[in-house]
């Protein structure tokens, strides 16, 4: 599919490259097009790009060593990370694009404090990615990490607007009607404005979609684990709660804790930018609503939730239970 709309995100990246040294930062939640947009910014600048994947010390070296001899023709063997890293920025002299660089936490827990001592040396042209928004945060707005303050651009990737949305699915095949309503229900995320290729009609997308097998059917309680990891389950159920019209206390209730405790969850589900609050028109700026604000989220908590999951109550939590039986 065609490159949409991220033009200006592409010369900014651009114009960062043009300098002698630049750390780039892009983060966004998943599917949101944070590859597609480094890669065609990259796409006429010779570079290596390496996806950080979720493995051990050794298979991930090995898995880097491979990467970089498909690119750059050699590798060393490399036993630790330090080695790694200190080879890429010594004798690489291109851009350095690592995707999904928080999962490094899973290979070596001090790669944050290398990648740091290297940047402070080193003429260096790098660009990373993250999908986690609240660890991207932490590693580099947070001033006791060591990546704080290195990065010379950060980039917070949101959704497509839905002039854009519109105009895929129009050149995709869809008429303008069917096309508003397929944005209502995947609002502007790259990804799944690509899964409706395949079909020209909305009815027929829509069976699609809710079919056997879809990605869409555990794609909610997906987002959440890929965020949030084994506290997923609090915030699913926070989600529920706000779906179905909770106020903040009846929320504290649902999870089990306290009202003042409850202002974490909701303010890391706000920075995801699925749920916001409201006040009323009229009274108190003290009384506050949330309000899912995530179209997708929105179709999946009244449709495809209570169509494909069956609740069991465990502790007071909402466990989803796919159809096929068995709890997440």
């Amino acid at each position: 599919m065609k490159f949409y709309n991220r033009n200006k995100e592409v010369e900014v990246i651009s114009n960062e490259f043009k300098k002698k040294k630049t750390f780039i930062v892009v983060y966004g939640r998943r599917r949101i097009g944070k590859t597609r947009l480094v890669e065609e910014a990259l796409k006429e600048k010779d570079h290596v790009e390496f996806f950080v994947p979720r493995k051990r010390l050794t298979p991930a070296l090995l898995y880097f060593q491979q990467k970089l001899m498909e690119q750059e023709g050699y590798s060393p063997s490399f036993k630790t990370v330090d080695e790694f890293l200190e080879y890429l920025f010594r004798n690489v002299k291109k851009p350095i694009f690592f995707d999904e660089i928080s999962n490094f936490q899973y290979i070596d827990s001090g790669a944050y404090s290398i990648l740091q001592s290297l940047l402070d040396k080193h003429d260096a042209k790098l660009i990373v990615t993250g999908s986690y928004v609240g660890i991207m945060k932490r590693i580099f707005t947070h001033a006791k990490e060591p990546l704080f303050g290195r990065s010379t651009c950060m980039m917070h990737l949101k959704s497509l607007p839905v002039s854009t949305a519109v105009k895929m699915t129009q050149d995709i095949g869809y008429d303008l009607a069917d096309s508003i309503e397929l944005w209502c229900i995947l609002g502007g995320i790259p990804r799944y404005i690509e899964l409706t290729q395949g079909d020209s009609k909305f009815k027929d997308f829509i069976k699609r979609m809710l079919s056997p097998g879809s990605i869409f059917i555990e794609e909610g309680i997906n987002v959440l684990i890929q965020e949030f990891g084994r506290k997923w389950d609090t915030y699913f159920s926070i989600l529920d709660a706000i779906d179905f019209g909770a106020r903040p206390t009846e929320i504290a209730e649902c999870i089990g804790a306290s009202i003042t405790s409850l202002p974490k969850y909701l303010e890391d589900l706000e920075r995801l930018e699925v749920i916001k609050r409201r006040h009323p028109l009229l009274g108190s700026k003290r009384i506050v609503r949330y309000v899912i604000n995530d179209n997708f989220f929105t179709f999946w908590f009244k449709e495809i939730y209570p169509r494909f999951v069956k609740v069991c109550i465990t502790d007071n939590f909402t466990v989803p239970r796919i159809s096929k039986g068995y709890c997440l």
